[in-house]
């Protein structure tokens, strides 16, 4: 195969993108949640507390991150 031995065995321990894909839809989907249902008031800080308080584990900026890619539209508070 032509694999180093540390590549192989970092290969084998690495998780499964697939699983990976799923959390991070259900990550959006819950961030769009919580985000509509606040009136789209929500900054990343709060979006980010509510999804931590709900025990997924999720930081500020990955919150960003997403809300940057959903690109919903904004209404004033």
């Amino acid at each position: 195969m032509q694999v180093s031995t540390s590549a192989y065995y970092d290969g084998c321990n690495s998780p499964a993108d697939h699983d990976k894909s799923l959390q991070d839809q259900k990550l959006v989907d819950s961030v769009r949640q919580i985000f509509t249902t606040n009136k789209q008031c929500f900054g990343s800080r709060r979006v980010a507390d509510h999804l931590q308080k709900q025990g997924l584990a999720v930081g500020r900026f990955k919150t960003r991150r997403i809300m940057r890619e959903l690109k919903p539209l904004r209404v004033a508070c």
